[in-house]
């Protein structure tokens, strides 16, 4: 019983983080216009941000997954900052970020890559700013398929 006392402390003291239930279990139950933020580590699961809302590295986070695309971006008003995508295996000529709808922020984001770093498609106003894209293989590092209006700065 003691022990059972403890472990319900350590509990209430320290609640489970994002790596206890999946980062994408988190970003499900987030509201809309919330904010996940990541502690330092490597996270090795493919995400979809359908919903407004900030996803953010505190530290050294690493997104990795080789089920292509890594990250999913549709909906509106997604911010993804401060964090390394990694993807392996082979793709099959997929990104690995894939970005449709618009008003969608990458700041920070370091992209290693198999083939395709970035992809937008009908994706509008989207920023991108101090990113990072490395390729394994020749392909393009920002592929922008019926996308206007977007912004590529300082990458």
């Amino acid at each position: 019983m003691r022990t059972l006392g403890w472990v319900l402390l350590f509990v209430l003291v320290f609640p489970l983080s994002v790596r206890a239930e999946g980062v994408q279990a988190t970003i499900d139950k987030t509201p809309a216009y919330g904010v996940v933020k990541l502690a330092s580590g490597v996270y090795d699961e493919s995400l979809r941000l359908a919903k407004p809302l900030t996803l953010e590295g505190v530290g050294e986070v690493t997104i990795r997954s080789c089920h292509s695309p890594v990250v999913t971006i549709s909906s509106h008003h997604v911010v993804l900052r401060n964090v390394t995508i990694e993807q392996c295996g082979n793709p099959s000529d997929r990104a690995a970020i894939y970005i449709t709808g618009h008003d969608h922020t990458m700041e920070r984001v370091h992209i290693f890559a198999t083939e395709r770093g970035i992809q937008l498609d009908k994706a509008r106003r989207t920023t991108i700013v101090h990113c990072v894209i490395q390729g394994e293989k020749s392909g393009n590092g920002i592929d922008l398929w019926e996308s206007p209006q977007n912004h590529i700065k300082h990458t």
